[in-house]
């Protein structure tokens, strides 16, 4: 007996909320997966940018040399930041999107199934009191009735 090393996706349900909710939580592994290779990646050229400033510093041969390479190291550091926080904000949002319409459905539709709780215990409410109404009040006696008519 052989125990299989790969995992099987999970099987559908039939309610297409618990559906969707899956298929969410089986994509937040791959999407920790790419925030991670992003993080690694991005601090792996700002280590070796950090790494080869003293190197290119040396090389410097006036203090105006040094100046722009250092405006040169904190612009390339701003922009390295601003293209990884893009990377990480569209690896995150792709899912997070998802989450958040299907949440957002999900609770749209819990409220119209608690107002139609609502109604229907306000129906059966009233339907109480006008039973608890009929048998407290005395029955029409047939003198009235016949009055009436």
């Amino acid at each position: 007996m052989s125990k299989s090393t790969s995992k099987e996706a999970p099987k559908a349900s039939g309610n297409k909320s618990a559906d969707k909710s899956l298929a969410a939580a089986a994509s937040w592994p791959g999407m920790l997966a790419q925030w991670n290779a992003e993080m690694a990646a991005h601090y792996g050229r700002r280590i070796r940018e950090w790494w080869l400033l003293p190197v290119k510093a040396m090389q410097c041969t006036s203090p105006e040399q040094l100046k722009e390479l250092q405006g040169e190291f904190a612009d390339s550091l701003m922009t390295d930041y601003r293209h990884a926080a893009q990377k990480l904000a569209q690896a995150f949002g792709e899912t997070t999107a998802d989450i958040t319409r299907d949440y957002a459905t999900t609770l749209l539709k819990a409220q119209d199934d608690a107002k139609a709780l609502l109604d229907q215990a306000r129906a059966q409410a009233q339907q109480i009191v006008d039973d608890a109404r009929a048998r407290t009040e005395p029955p029409p006696s047939e003198e009235k009735v016949t009055r009436a008519a």
